[in-house]
């Protein structure tokens, strides 16, 4: 007689997202000059700076006075009942800067705004190329959404720091 073994199903719900559905921007500082009379004046001013997004789908910190905040939407289908956000969420990145660290933190949120727990947060020290940086797991309720940030430092010499993608595994 033949004995069969099974094994419980395990199915991955892994979703992948490129940094472009990520936000962020910097003040930008600039200065005009005019002339008031005969007297040349100088007038600050300030706008604002995007990010930068590259064909690869990457948000990058184009500022080399401001770190930018980024902040990028987790799109959610499964409910778990294991009151879990995630399995696992990773963030792709990349830290040129010479001297700051980059941090990223994933946080989970009642539909009214309310946060259901503490924050994630891994960061990265400088000088690291593309880097996958993994969030662990948070407490959520099955109605939460969740929100993944990262504070991009300034651009130093002539490249920049970002973020590749990022992927949550629900």
């Amino acid at each position: 007689m033949k004995r069969f073994v099974s094994w419980t199903a395990e199915a991955g719900d892994t979703k992948f997202y490129p940094a472009t559905m990520c936000q962020g921007f910097v003040p930008q500082t600039y200065q005009s000059q005019i002339v008031v009379g005969q007297t040349p004046a100088i007038v600050p001013g300030v706008y604002i700076l995007p990010a930068t997004y590259a064909t690869s789908g990457a948000a990058l910190n184009p500022s080399s006075s401001f770190d930018m905040t980024v902040v990028c939407p987790v799109v959610r289908d499964v409910v778990r009942t294991d009151n879990l956000g995630w399995t696992s969420l990773i963030v792709n990145v990349l830290n040129l800067n010479h001297t700051k660290s980059l941090a990223c933190s994933a946080q989970t949120f009642y539909p009214d705004d309310y946060g259901v727990g503490n924050a994630s947060s891994n960061s990265l020290a400088p000088l690291h190329d593309w880097t996958d940086l993994p969030l662990s797991a948070m407490a959520s309720s099955s109605d939460a959404y969740i929100v993944v940030s990262c504070a991009l430092p300034v651009r130093d010499d002539t490249y920049p720091s970002g973020i590749a993608s990022y992927r949550i595994d629900e």
